[in-house]
C-alpha cells in the first residue's frame, strides 16, 4: 500500500487560511523570521540537566539545534507575536529552510540575559519542532510505515472529530451516526491529512470502523477525494449524510477550540499540529485542555506518536 507524494503544508490548509485573516499571521510570521532573537538552548536549560530528563529523541533534537536546522526564537515585542497555535513552523532564511520553535509566549527573559522558562513546556516545545522537523525534511520515512502508523492516526482524529460534532450537535444516539462520523473523518485524516491515495483510505476506514462494504458505498458512492477541498469538504460530507444537522464551519472550528483549546487551532487539518497536541498531553505540558486531549491518547493517539516519531517513555 503506497502514499501518495502529496505532502500538505501549513499555508494551504483551511485551518491556516481561516485564522490568517488579511494575512496577518503571514506577515507576523515573516516578521518573527527576520527580526526575533535567536536563542541558544544554553540560556533555557543546562545541557547536563536537559540530559538528565526522561525526553525520547532528545540528543537528536539537540544535534538539530547545533546544526541550526531547528533554530529556537523569542521575542517581546508586541508587533512580534504570533499565536500559541503555532509553536513550530518551516520558513526559509537566507535562502534555507529552517524549523523555527518560537518559545516567545512561553519564556520570560531576565536582565542577565537567561530565559525563565517551565521545562515540561520547553520539552513541548522542543517536540513541536522536531514533529514538523521529521514532516518536512523525512515525510517518506512516515509515509512509508503503512498500516502501524494509518490505523492509530485515523482512530485519534476521528475520535477528536467526534468530540466536536458530538458536543456541537448531540449526535450520540444513533450507531449509524457514529459511523458515518467516524468514516469520514478517518478518510479526511488519511487523504488529505497524510496524503494516501484514495482508494487505500477508503479500504482502511472502512475497516477501522467495522462495518461493511455495502453500507460505505451508500454514504460514499463517488469515492470522495480531500486532496484539494480539505475541511469544507469534510464537514459537508458529514452534514450530508446525518439528518437534523446544519452544518456550519464557525461553529465547528469553534467548538473545536473550545474543546481541545487554543493552542490547537491548526491540528483541525495539519498533521504536525495535530500530533503536536497529542504531545503536548503526553509530556503533561497542559499547553491544551489536558483532559480532553489525554482522552485522544487512549484513542490510538499514543500508538500513533509512539509510530510517527517515538513518543515517550
Amino acid at each position: 500500500m503506497a502514499a501518495q507524494n502529496k505532502k500538505v503544508t501549513l499555508s494551504t490548509t483551511s485551518s491556516f487560511n481561516y485564522f490568517n485573516k488579511n494575512t496577518t499571521l503571514t506577515e507576523n510570521i515573516f516578521k518573527l523570521v527576520n527580526e526575533g532573537e535567536v536563542v541558544s538552548i544554553n540560556s533555557l536549560i543546562s545541557l547536563d540537566v536537559y540530559r538528565k530528563y526522561r525526553f525520547l529523541q532528545k540528543e537528536n533534537i539537540l544535534k538539530l539545534l547545533e546544526n541550526n536546522e531547528i533554530v529556537l526564537l523569542f521575542s517581546d515585542k508586541p508587533t512580534l507575536k504570533v499565536t500559541v497555535a503555532l509553536p513550530a513552523f518551516t520558513a526559509v532564511k537566507n535562502g534555507k529552510p529552517v524549523v523555527f520553535v518560537n518559545i516567545s509566549n512561553h519564556a520570560k527573559r531576565y536582565n542577565d540575559g537567561t530565559f525563565q522558562i517551565d521545562d515540561r513546556v520547553l520539552f513541548s516545545l522542543l517536540t513541536a519542532g522536531y514533529i514538523e522537523y521529521i514532516w518536512q525534511f523525512n515525510y517518506d520515512s512516515v509515509s512509508r510505515k503503512g498500516h502501524i502508523i494509518y490505523q492509530p492516526f485515523a482512530e485519534s482524529y476521528a475520535e477528536a472529530i467526534k468530540k466536536v460534532f458530538y458536543r456541537l450537535y448531540s449526535i450520540g444516539a444513533s450507531p449509524q451516526d457514529v459511523i458515518k462520523i467516524e468514516y469520514f473523518a478517518a478518510k479526511f485524516a488519511l487523504n488529505y491529512m497524510l496524503g494516501i491515495n484514495v482508494d487505500d483510505a477508503r479500504t482502511i476506514a472502512t475497516k477501522m470502523v467495522g462495518t461493511s462494504e455495502a453500507f460505505i458505498s451508500i454514504i460514499d458512492a463517488n469515492n470522495w477525494h480531500f486532496e484539494d477541498n480539505g475541511l469544507e469538504s469534510l464537514f459537508n460530507m458529514i452534514g450530508m449524510n446525518i439528518r437534523g444537522i446544519k452544518i456550519s464551519e464557525s461553529a465547528i472550528v469553534e467548538t473545536w477550540l473550545k474543546t481541545f483549546g487554543q493552542s490547537s487551532a491548526f491540528a483541525l487539518d495539519y498533521l504536525p499540529a495535530f500530533a503536536t497536541m497529542l504531545s503536548n498531553a503526553s509530556i503533561g505540558a497542559y499547553l491544551n485542555n489536558q483532559k480532553s486531549v489525554e482522552s485522544i491518547l487512549k484513542e490510538g493517539g499514543t500508538r500513533f506518536l509512539n509510530e510517527y516519531y517515538g513518543g515517550f517513555y
